[in-house]
């Protein structure tokens, strides 16, 4: 019985596979989607200042558009600005495309100063 339970044991050693090297530990969470994540979230609250300070929002609509800047980020923006071009250039007469290039200009020119 002896002889047999070390046969057994014996071949059940024989078949294990060696040690596995120690393999890369797997983090739960992305570092990469951590920093984008963080990127995010201070982009949409320097978007947030932006918009309580910009002349595109109404005042009675500025808690709207805060809110809806910090969760949606540049889009807001972009859409006040898009609506911008399109009152000036109605008033104008001027094509959106020019009065896009304008606004830019000014932008840039601010940026600047």
């Amino acid at each position: 019985m002896q002889i047999y339970a070390f046969i057994k044991l014996s071949s059940a050693l024989s078949l294990a596979q060696p040690p596995q090297p120690l393999q890369a530990v797997t983090l739960p969470f992305s570092p990469v989607k951590l920093i984008l994540l963080i990127g995010w979230v201070y982009l949409c609250l320097y978007l947030v200042q932006r918009v309580q300070f910009s002349l595109l929002v109404p005042k009675n609509h500025k808690t709207i558009a805060n809110l809806a800047t910090l969760i949606t980020g540049p889009v807001v923006l972009a859409v006040l600005l898009i609506i911008d071009v399109l009152r000036k250039s109605a008033v104008s007469g001027r094509t959106f495309v020019e009065t896009l290039k304008e606004q830019i200009q000014t932008l840039i020119e601010k940026m600047r100063s």
